[in-house]
């Protein structure tokens, strides 16, 4: 009979790119979904466009989307810290915003940097609600260790 060994690197591996794809079909179809929805309720009205300028929109925002949740990858090298991912993944989602506004017109140049400045908040924003989500996630877990060795200490006792 043969065994089989499975080595823990390949199996971080395999999650990570099991992750890594979830995330950027994930990206895609929120990107893609806020595009039409601007488009829908009037954010083009103004704005002359064909069908393949819709389709250009449609496809930059899912790219966008994709880059900005495939990205968030870099939270799980744990190597790194929360300070260096956020800074890198902030870094990596403000350089596309940049590119993706630029070539798909999505803003003035003149009002680029308030643009940026609401980007940035917004970023802020969501990152402590993520930050206050994983905090009680980590407590609870921790209560619920806790218990278990409360727990497995009165058995040993008895």
């Amino acid at each position: 009979m043969r065994t089989i060994k499975i080595h823990k690197e390949a199996i971080m591996d395999n999650n990570l790119k099991t992750g890594l794809t979830i995330k950027i079909l994930i990206g895609c179809l929120v990107g893609g979904f806020i595009c039409v929805m601007l488009y829908a309720f009037g954010a083009y009205d103004n704005i002359i466009m064909d069908k393949p300028a819709v389709i250009a929109q449609i496809l930059g925002s899912m790219i966008f989307g994709a880059i900005c949740m495939g990205t968030q990858i870099v939270y799980d090298i744990e190597s790194w810290g929360i300070r260096k991912s956020t800074t890198i993944h902030y870094l990596i989602c403000i350089i596309a915003f940049i590119f993706a506004s630029s070539i798909l017109k999505w803003f003035r140049a003149d009002i680029m940097w308030m643009v940026l400045i609401i980007f940035t908040i917004s970023y802020v924003f969501i990152w402590l609600i993520y930050s206050a989500i994983y905090k009680r996630e980590v407590r609870e877990m921790n209560n619920d260790l806790e218990k278990m060795l409360r727990k497995g200490q009165e058995g040993g006792r008895q």
